[in-house]
């Protein structure tokens, strides 16, 4: 079946290639193409909504938990929270560990494909969905500050987890990379080229 989503994105980023060559740099004020707002807030709630997971171990208990919001709609600002229930020596001692990682994400720069962002089933029963970039431009940092700091590592790939109760873990996701896929055209389409050196302005 024929996804008419993925044709307007390209009819999309096909008349914006056009318009960019037939008008001058800078004719632009509004976004090229309509929809990229709405678009965010569906990847948005995908993840602040239907994301999340467990994994039980003879060590314990990891849970992650996952929040995204956005500098602008194309600037996906990840955070994820890993909450480990670490088994002490002594039976029913529990030690609970909390780490915070946060991502900064350029869509425009997802890439996507057998070898790129895709999906893996773990043996625990959730679905860890791959985003990977074309070039190392994730920027990655621990921490509760949401601000990333001038050492915060590049990266090429963030992962989120599908698999919270009543989450059809093989459906969610894929509606998710979906989204996120009709995003990334969108953001690519509104990129403006830079301006050639030797071009007289």
């Amino acid at each position: 079946m024929v996804d008419k989503r993925k044709i307007a994105s390209a009819l999309c980023a096909a008349f914006c290639a056009i318009a960019i060559g037939a008008y001058p740099l800078g004719a632009f004020q509004q976004p090229c193409c309509p929809g990229i707002n709405e678009t965010a807030q569906e990847v948005l709630n995908l993840v602040n909504t239907e994301s999340g997971a467990s994994e039980s171990s003879k060590s314990g208990e990891a849970v992650w938990t996952y929040s995204l919001n956005f500098a602008d709609p194309c600037m996906l600002n990840l955070t994820e929270q890993k909450q480990t229930l670490k088994k002490g020596t002594s039976e029913g001692a529990v030690t609970p560990i909390r780490e915070i990682t946060h991502y900064l994400i350029p869509a425009a720069d997802l890439e996507f494909g057998a070898f790129s962002t895709h999906h893996t089933l773990e043996r625990q029963g959730f679905m860890r969905v791959i985003m990977f970039t074309r070039r190392a431009t994730i920027r990655r940092w621990s921490g509760v500050s949401s601000t990333p700091p001038e050492d915060a590592l590049v990266i090429f790939e963030a992962a989120i987890n599908f698999g919270k109760p009543n989450v059809d873990i093989f459906q969610i996701p894929r509606i998710f990379e979906d989204a996120l896929m009709h995003l990334t055209s969108l953001c690519r389409a509104e990129m403006k080229p830079v301006p050639h050196p030797f071009r007289k302005r």
